[in-house]
């Protein structure tokens, strides 16, 4: 609903879809990459590296854990559950390092070949994108919300017109030269996950061509360290409604100075391309 606002009101273009007729060999390869015709097909080498990105995200997530319930169980109490609910994150943090060694090898003259295939590893993570929203959606115990269908529509609308106001402003002199692109991509993700910042930015930018799909992966990995304190926190919420009120003081304070934090390290730059205004 909001891109169709926006795209009436001019300020966002929906990506053109490319017809067969417009696609190269480079839109499905890059030089230097394996041969089609290979003793591995090209497509098992993605899907490897994505089992041993995984693999790696579940020890590390493990080793975590168990790190943290042998210093305290208190802590592991708290800590653990949020940790294996936000493994995503640490996933990303090693998908890019995966991604640095083998660019780093390849300047090195260790590895002589780019194993990963973009066009590929596109279709991987669409494909598991649409997975991941059709499994979220079918998640939802509807029983749990019995009773409860007031509060969670109020509780929804409310967040979702704060968040967008919110980051209506906050973009404008974070992403100067791609405010649109940046503010699409984080409300997909902070009313969801990345892949829904992903699915939203596909329709204004489906060939990543502005670093808004890059802000979600790389960011998240900070953020899971600036917000991890907020995490904490809202676990801390639900013992009592003084301690619920409590929380909510100290997240909006702590809100507060991570958004000057944020301003002072954009500079407070205006945005260099002219920005249509917003009613």
């Amino acid at each position: 609903m909001l891109l169709n606002i926006q795209a009436k009101r001019g300020h966002i273009t929906p990506s053109k879809k490319q017809s067969d007729d417009d696609l190269s060999v480079g839109f499905f390869q890059d030089r230097n990459e394996l041969p089609v015709a290979d003793s591995i097909d090209r497509l098992s080498v993605q899907l490897a590296m994505v089992f041993v990105t995984y693999l790696a995200t579940y020890l590390v997530t493990r080793g975590l854990t168990a790190g943290i319930a042998a210093i305290s169980a208190g802590l592991a109490n708290t800590v653990n559950t949020l940790l294996w609910g936000f493994n995503f994150i640490i996933g990303s943090g090693v998908a890019i390092l995966l991604r640095t060694v083998l660019e780093a090898g390849r300047a090195r003259g260790i590895i002589v070949r780019q194993y990963q295939n973009n066009y590929l590893l596109n279709r991987i993570s669409g494909f598991f994108f649409d997975i991941m929203i059709v499994a979220g959606v079918s998640s939802i115990n509807i029983e749990d919300l019995s009773g409860l269908w007031l509060y969670f529509i109020l509780l929804a609308a409310a967040g979702g017109v704060f968040t967008w106001l919110h980051l209506k402003r906050v973009c404008r002199w974070a992403y100067p030269d791609y405010y649109y692109e940046g503010l699409i991509s984080m409300y997909g993700m902070m009313t969801g996950t990345i892949s829904s910042g992903i699915l939203l930015l596909r329709e204004i930018d489906s060939d990543f061509h502005t670093p808004a799909a890059n802000n979600l992966v790389s960011g998240s990995s900070v953020g899971i360290v600036l917000g991890a304190p907020v995490l904490v926190l809202v676990s801390m919420a639900a013992r009592s409604d003084l301690m619920a009120v409590v929380v909510c003081l100290i997240a909006a304070a702590y809100l507060g100075a991570l958004l000057l934090l944020l301003k002072r390290l954009s500079g407070g730059k205006k945005a260099k391309n002219s920005i249509h205004k917003q009613g």
